[in-house]
């Protein structure tokens, strides 16, 4: 089981999952968003090749209109 952090939001899951299988797990698969991972962004060309460890925190942020 490991433990992580989603837009300070605590989850838990029975593996480590990829940072891609992570977004399709949350349903964000078909947003526009940018991720963090422990602070520092991910290239969208790396979500299939970075797993999320136990202890992780995750930012996915999604694009806001305004000023």
């Amino acid at each position: 089981m490991i433990n992580i952090l989603v837009n300070d939001k605590s989850y838990q899951f029975e593996k480590k999952l990829s940072i891609k299988e992570l977004i399709d797990e949350l349903e964000f698969k078909d947003r526009m968003f940018v991720v963090a991972l422990n602070g520092e962004f991910v290239s969208m060309n790396d979500y299939s090749k970075i797993r999320v460890e136990d202890g992780d925190s995750v930012e996915i942020l999604e694009p806001m209109s305004g000023g």
